[in-house]
Order: C-alpha cells, then sequence, then structure tokens
C-alpha cells in the first residue's frame, strides 16, 4: 500500500506527539514497577541472556523516568523557590470585588480564602497557596469587563477540598507501605528501593491530577460550569498543543467531564 505524502507526514506528527507526550514519559515508569514484581529468584533460575536483558530495560527505563522526575519534581520545586524569592521584590494587593466576595461567602470559604493580584514575573496563570488560602492572579490576567470568576472558583475548589486531598495523601502513604513491604519480599534491595520511589512518582502524579478535576467540579458546582469550559477552549485555541502532564490533565479531557455537569 503506497502512502500519499499527506499521510506520512500525518503518521509523522502523530509519532513525534506521541514521542513529547505524558503517556510516552508515563510507559518507563510503568515497566519499572512491572519489572520489580517479577521474583528475583525465578529470574536468577534463567538464562544469562535473559538475565542480561532483563538488566538492560530496567537500566534504560530508569533513564527514562528522569522526564517525569523533572516535570514533576524538579520544575515545580524551582518555580516555587522562584515565586518566593520574587514575591518580595513584586507588589501584591487584594483583588477587591463584590462577586468574588460573594462567591467564597456561597462556597464557606469567607475567612478562610483571600485574592490577590500580583506583578511577580514567575506567577503566569493562576495558582493557589492552600494552606494559607491566598490566591495569586496575574495582573494581566484581570479586565475591567470580565471578571475572572471561573479561573477563581477552581482555585478557591482547591481550598474548598484541602480535606478531602489530605486524606487520599494519607491512604497514598498506607498503599506505598504496601507496594514496599510487597517488592521487598520479591526483589534485591537495590530494585526494591527504585520501584517504591518509581511507585511513589506515580502516585503523586495520580493524585495531583485527580486534584485538578476536583477543583474543577466544586468551582463549577458553584458558579457553574460554562465559564471553566469557556476558559479551557480558549486555552485550547491559544495553545495548539494539548497534552496531559503529570500534574494535570489535558484541557479537552476536562472539559468532557464539565460538560456532564450541564
Amino acid at each position: 500500500m503506497n502512502l500519499s505524502q499527506t499521510q506520512i507526514n500525518w503518521i509523522k506528527e502523530k509519532g513525534r506527539a506521541f514521542y513529547v507526550s505524558f503517556k510516552m514519559r508515563l510507559v518507563p515508569l510503568l515497566i519499572l514497577v512491572g519489572l520489580s514484581l517479577i521474583h528475583a529468584k525465578w529470574i536468577a533460575s534463567k538464562h544469562q541472556l535473559f538475565i542480561t536483558i532483563y538488566a538492560g530495560v530496567f537500566s534504560v527505563a530508569l533513564v527514562g523516568i528522569v522526564p517525569f522526575v523533572k516535570n514533576l519534581v524538579a520544575v515545580p520545586t524551582i518555580q516555587l523557590l522562584r515565586v518566593i524569592y520574587y514575591d518580595r521584590q513584586y507588589p501584591k494587593r487584594e483583588y477587591n470585588s463584590p462577586k468574588v466576595d460573594a462567591l467564597i461567602e456561597k462556597m464557606d470559604l469567607k475567612g478562610k480564602a483571600q485574592v490577590y493580584i500580583t506583578k511577580n514575573p514567575v506567577i503566569t496563570g493562576p495558582c493557589c497557596n492552600v494552606l494559607t488560602g491566598k490566591i495569586f492572579l496575574p495582573e494581566k490576567w484581570i479586565h475591567p469587563e470580565q471578571e475572572p470568576l471561573a479561573t477563581i472558583s477552581h482555585e478557591l475548589g482547591h481550598i474548598k477540598a484541602i480535606k478531602e486531598f489530605n486524606i487520599e495523601i494519607i491512604l497514598g502513604v498506607i498503599i506505598v507501605f504496601e507496594f514496599t513491604l510487597l517488592v521487598t519480599m520479591r526483589t534485591i534491595p537495590l530494585i526494591s528501593k527504585i520501584a517504591v520511589f518509581t511507585f511513589e512518582m506515580l502516585l503523586i502524579s495520580y493524585l495531583a491530577r485527580r486534584n485538578e478535576y476536583r477543583a474543577d467540579e466544586i468551582g463549577a458546582k458553584y458558579n457553574g460550569p460554562e465559564g471553566l469550559i469557556s476558559l479551557f477552549e480558549k486555552m485550547i485555541h491559544d495553545n495548539s498543543f494539548d497534552d496531559d502532564s503529570e500534574t494535570h490533565p489535558s484541557l479537552r479531557s476536562r472539559i468532557k467531564r464539565l460538560e456532564k455537569i450541564i
């Protein structure tokens, strides 16, 4: 079968998209966890070639988790440190709005949440500190003719869901402990330590992405889903590449969930 140049270009484009996608970055972690569950005694009983292949695949997968760990741990940590550093240099002010105050009161967060406008260049999008209840909006997100209620409702959703998130973290610690016991009994110490670390990364990513869905749903519950859907559609239009990340689901998948609420 002869493929046209258009079809070849489409295949190449899809291949490149998958290569840099979240799913591709996920593969090495799943391989590491899967290999760690194979009993060490069973591996040792096999031919030397099989053991060599096992070690080779494990080593390649270990190198392959670097992008995932970088996006999940290193980049957010560096970003947080930069935000803290620049926070003292750039002023922030409270965002006073009757509509925002009404939304906060409606969500039963009066006295627990406060919205600020910041000129901090590191903060390029809305974010919140669930521990302090402070929500930060870049100054460029503020438009006199249209208040960012949808964005604020999502961030308030994070604060509203802090108890559920803390419960999930506790359950996650228990799951990691159980997994640690399992791999410790099945494989050598070095592999078990790598496997536990990898499993922790997968679990943290899952909980972070799940928390984003929950914040969307809570925000939509109190402010309606239409605003968030419109915001996500605009973001997709402005940024041609929409994919899952280690901390956030894709915008399209979030839209699908919100559309079920309408």
